[in-house]
């Protein structure tokens, strides 16, 4: 059986909390560590006003995030 988890790349909110460079990189490296096979990302970088009034939400541009991932990891699946 294969896991994956999701990044929290949406809560831009919580800024370099969740969304910064160090803070994917460190949650790349546990989740490989951890045993994860994969993680993925959100792929609302630019939402429409509309989508955001309906309960959307902002979210971290998803190539630049897995690509902080991939840089951290070695095996992880993107």
């Amino acid at each position: 059986m294969r896991f994956s988890i999701q990044f929290p790349t949406d809560r831009v909110d919580a800024g370099p909390e969740f969304c910064s460079q160090e803070a994917i990189a460190q949650m790349a490296r546990q989740t490989e560590n951890s045993g994860f096979h994969a993680c993925y990302v959100t792929d609302h970088p630019f939402p429409t006003d509309d989508w955001l009034d309906s309960g959307g939400h902002h979210a971290m541009d998803p190539l630049v995030s897995l690509s902080a991932v991939a840089m951290a990891t070695s095996h992880l699946r993107l």
